[in-house]
């Protein structure tokens, strides 16, 4: 069958909006580009290991005290 592959299950349906300056935006985009990724997969790759990485340290916290 031709075409593009079926989605997964896990659509990405939601959109964050960001304001940037140009030169931010240049940085961001650079990065990605190194990367090989495009700039809205780096962007979410970052903010998500960030993310996880402070729930993480959130709830070690938690079970400490």
């Amino acid at each position: 069958m031709a075409g593009r592959p079926p989605l997964s299950d896990s659509r990405k349906n939601n959109r964050l909006a960001v304001m940037l300056t140009d030169d931010e935006r240049a940085a961001i985009d650079a990065r990605a580009e190194s990367l090989g990724k495009p700039t809205s997969t780096h962007a979410r790759d970052v903010l998500l290991a960030d993310a996880a990485e402070n729930v993480l340290k959130k709830s070690a916290r938690k079970k400490q005290s």
